[in-house]
């Protein structure tokens, strides 16, 4: 479609990548394992479904944008690694965030989170969740579905929805005010 010129009923096309990570998608990429019987035993092996496999690690950094204030709660940087069942896994790349920021009454706020990246062969994209550990905040797990911005390297960003209630409340001088939201945005990236 000509820049400027639209056409009544024709939908403008997302700037999203059409690939992901199963047989069948535009750059033929797979995931990196699969289980197998080996003799009678389960085993992970490497993937040869294609000739392009997706790598074993992926990384990710997270951004937090609070509602209101200056906190650097949930800001941070992991390694994704996809798991089978015979690892623990879900056949997904998952990694862990934990630190801690001082929240708005200057006491220290400690959090902790799982990143769950999983294909989502439906769509022809991926599932990004985030899991709450041991924290209160998000309070369930958010997830999202986000196609790729790029297939080798591959690439995929977005945002979780905004979700507040981590601390108990926040003084304004001698006023209670609710505590901040936040919006969490990730990139998750292969390193080339």
């Amino acid at each position: 479609m000509p820049r400027g010129v639209s056409f009544p009923g024709v939908k403008k096309k997302r700037a999203v990548v059409d690939c992901c990570c199963n047989r069948g998608c535009c750059d033929d990429r797979c995931v990196p394992l699969k289980v197998v019987n080996v003799d009678g035993d389960l085993a992970e092996v490497a993937n040869t479904d294609c000739e392009n496999p997706l790598p074993l690690d992926l990384e990710v950094d997270v951004t937090a944008t609070s509602s209101y204030g200056n906190f650097t709660c949930f800001n941070d940087s992991t390694t994704l690694t996809f798991k089978t069942p015979l690892t623990g896994g879900t056949n997904c790349w998952e990694g862990r965030i934990s630190g801690s920021c001082l929240d708005c009454n200057n006491a220290t706020f400690t959090y902790e989170y799982d990143i769950v990246l999983c294909c989502n062969n439906i769509d022809n994209e991926y599932t990004v969740s985030i899991v709450p550990v041991q924290t209160t905040c998000p309070a369930t797990t958010l997830a999202v579905t986000a196609g790729a911005t790029a297939c080798d390297p591959l690439l995929i960003t977005g945002c979780w929805p905004a979700f507040g209630g981590c601390f108990l409340g926040c003084l304004d001088g001698t006023t209670p005010i609710p505590s901040p939201a936040f919006t969490l945005c990730f990139q998750i990236y292969e390193v080339p």
